[in-house]
């Protein structure tokens, strides 16, 4: 499948800004390359992620330790990044708000 393009809606956008602010320079630089080489690989193979919790939600795991989650779904040709967190939070909590991003 072919993805034409990728789609950040503002809940996601947010979070990436939130992140990158709180980070020294030399880290938000290296996020910043490896968010933009996930979305590379993810317009080449939308289906590589697994899903998240069973949904139609899919989970990417970013960062050199794997320390973020992007959370997106595939629409048609599209993909829409619903989310980007810092895991190892309360699952709870990041459950919800998935679920309100997405409507899972």
């Amino acid at each position: 499948m072919k993805i034409d393009e990728v789609i950040w809606t503002s809940g996601a956008t947010s979070d990436l800004q939130e992140i990158y602010g709180n980070l020294d320079w030399e880290k938000a630089d290296d996020l910043v390359l490896r968010v933009d080489a996930s979305l590379d690989l993810l317009k080449a193979f939308p289906e590589r992620a697994g899903r998240y919790k069973s949904s139609k939600v899919r989970r990417l795991l970013v960062g050199r330790r794997n320390q973020y989650g992007l959370f997106y779904t595939i629409t048609g040709r599209r993909i829409i990044i619903a989310a980007f967190v810092e895991l190892g939070g309360d699952p709870e909590l990041l459950e919800r708000l998935i679920r309100s991003r997405t409507n899972s």
